[in-house]
């Protein structure tokens, strides 16, 4: 900004409080400090902070969104549906699968204060309307159970399916939801608020190397919206997703086996 960045974009020469003020107009626009701090003042952040990238979110941002009528006309739908009463939000997410492989975000919808025999009834109204859903996954863990309930009575278990929120299973959607932005197989809108909320679950390592996750909470979403598109990615799928884990050596391996030999003869003091 100093060497005439600011004066090329405003097309003025700039005084040092305007080139102030373009600075904070765009550390405003990016939101994230951690992300401010990487791509716009050269300072790395620990990776093993985020769990999704801000380059992998933008390379995945691709996805065009339909209208219910023209999600008709999709051969495969799956959604999933993260609940939420008051503090934060339920929020319904429907992905095409498009090949075999490829998942395609088309729909999104939120619903924010409603009592759950409203969102039972707006969320039945889309399944009625597009019957080439082909599965909807709920978190059904604590003020979920019911509308997860209510829902397998009108549909059917084998259309609705609950999904109990653990440590386990969310490492599993969640994995398999980075590995197929990774590979280019999932697509979703480019939307900040989508990036964002995205970049609110955070990673971190156990004594044991386990990778554990956690949420934080950004405009009243809890990573409201990464759950609903990892729970339609769920299910869509076919094949359980394996959470990786740093390798511990066992104590009967070959390195092991040559500090014995190395050690031998040294007594214990």
């Amino acid at each position: 900004m100093r060497q005439g960045l600011a004066d090329k974009a405003l097309k003025k020469r700039c005084t040092r409080e305007e080139q102030d003020a373009y600075i904070a107009k765009i550390r405003d626009s990016v939101g994230d400090p951690s992300i401010w701090a990487q791509q716009f003042l050269c300072l790395p952040q620990d990776e093993n902070e985020t769990f999704i990238s801000w380059p992998l979110l933008e390379g995945a941002g691709r996805a065009e969104l339909l209208p219910i009528k023209e999600l008709r006309e999709c051969k495969e739908l799956y959604g999933g549906l993260d609940i939420g009463r008051i503090t934060n939000f339920s929020y319904l997410w429907i992905s095409e699968k498009v090949t075999s492989s490829l998942f395609i975000t088309r729909y999104l919808y939120a619903i924010q204060g409603e009592e759950f025999p409203k969102q039972e009834r707006k969320i039945a109204e889309i399944l009625l309307a597009l019957p080439n859903i082909r599965r909807l996954c709920i978190d059904k863990t604590g003020v979920g159970w019911g509308l997860t309930e209510y829902l397998q009575e009108k549909f059917g278990k084998g259309r609705i399916e609950g999904v109990l929120f653990s440590a386990i299973s969310k490492e599993q959607m969640a994995f398999r939801m980075r590995h197929q932005l990774e590979d280019g197989s999932f697509l979703i809108p480019a939307d900040r608020e989508i990036y964002d909320d995205f970049q609110l679950v955070k990673q971190t390592m156990t004594a044991s190397g386990n990778v554990r996750l956690q949420a934080g909470t950004k405009n009243d979403s809890h990573a409201d919206r990464f759950w609903a598109a990892a729970l339609s990615l769920e299910a869509g799928s076919t094949e359980q997703c394996v959470t990786p884990a740093v390798h511990v050596a066992s104590m009967g391996n070959g390195r092991t086996t040559r500090l014995d030999n190395i050690l031998r003869g040294f007594s214990k003091d």
